[in-house]
């Protein structure tokens, strides 16, 4: 048997090596050792379609051979948005990412499954945009007729210049006080980095959130 066709055949099998058992990735059977010849007279035995046609096709079809297995678990539309939202947010993977190939194969079952429709690069700004809102207006909420403090920090690579705001507060309730920390704003900044045009910046961004000097 050659090197090429060695290495075909071992790609159907995962090792154990505490054990010394190869697993097949098609049904699941455990076989002694990590010989070759055994491996392949288990596919040619009990898995000869499958072999054949992967063996003709490249090691991309192996995936198609594996058994598939039904799987159930809860969840929700918002709690898929949510989840996607933090992909090209938080994570700060690509929009373009949701349209590729092999995570549409993963979500489109889910997305069928709860009657919604695909979120895609096009129209996940929307989703975001309204994510946007409901964090601000969370914050609006928790700082209303609260005294804060500010942190202010301005990072600077090559060319841009980023202001960063953000926000610093004590909350208290019955049962603990804890000191709370909300980012404002990541803010480019497009002119000299003036006095006066750093106090506009923060005083827009303050405004924002209904946030007033006194």
């Amino acid at each position: 048997m050659g090197r090429d066709s060695n290495k075909k055949v071992h790609q159907f099998f995962k090792v154990n090596l505490e054990e010394n058992k190869s697993i097949c990735s098609v049904c699941g059977v455990k076989l002694s050792g990590n010989h070759s010849t055994n491996l392949k007279r288990h596919l040619t035995t009990k898995h000869m379609d499958n072999f054949n046609e992967w063996q003709n096709s490249g090691s991309s079809k192996l995936i198609q051979c594996e058994e598939k297995r039904r799987i159930s678990y809860q969840t929700s539309e918002e709690a898929i948005v949510c989840s996607l939202i933090k992909i090209v947010t938080t994570d700060g993977k690509p929009f373009i990412f949701l349209d590729s190939e092999g995570f549409k194969e993963i979500m489109d079952p889910i997305y069928n499954a709860l009657g919604m429709n695909p979120i895609t690069s096009p129209n996940i700004m929307n989703f975001v945009t309204v994510k946007e809102q409901l964090v601000k207006n969370n914050i609006r909420a928790l700082v209303k007729g609260k005294l804060v403090s500010l942190k202010i920090d301005v990072a600077t690579r090559m060319d841009k210049a980023i202001l960063g705001i953000n926000l610093q507060m004590i909350h208290g309730s019955l049962a603990k006080t804890e000191i709370i920390v909300k980012t404002l704003g990541m803010i480019e900044l497009e002119e000299s980095h003036t006095g006066v045009y750093m106090k506009t910046k923060i005083l827009e961004t303050l405004d924002d959130y209904g946030i007033s000097l006194d």
